[in-house]
């Protein structure tokens, strides 16, 4: 799944969410894995893999096993590692960051 333009809801997929740089989403996601290049407020869920680009805007509660934070990125909100395959928690911090040397 695609978000290209602004959203407000919560999205269940299979498979992976991608929200594009131009794109605000406001919701809670739950999939395999997601890329973020916009704006994202919500609780985000994935069983793999969390991609935040240099671009990105999150003010979320991350919880996925892996979490990749480029940077640029500016976060606000907290992740919880999970370990890959019971997905319990493992670790779990709060978070602001920016990560933005200008």
């Amino acid at each position: 799944m695609v978000i290209s333009t602004d959203l407000s809801s919560d999205v269940k997929v299979e498979g992976a969410v991608r929200v594009n740089r131009k794109a605000t989403y406001i919701g809670n996601v739950t999939a395999e894995s997601m890329v973020i290049e916009g704006s994202v407020k919500g609780k985000i869920v994935c069983r793999e893999k969390i991609w935040i680009k240099k671009t990105a805007k999150v003010h979320a509660e991350l919880t996925s096993p892996d979490i990749i934070i480029e940077d640029g990125a500016s976060i606000f909100g907290s992740i919880t590692f999970l370990t890959p395959q019971s997905h319990r928690p493992s670790f779990c911090f709060d978070l602001f960051k920016e990560m933005n040397p200008n």
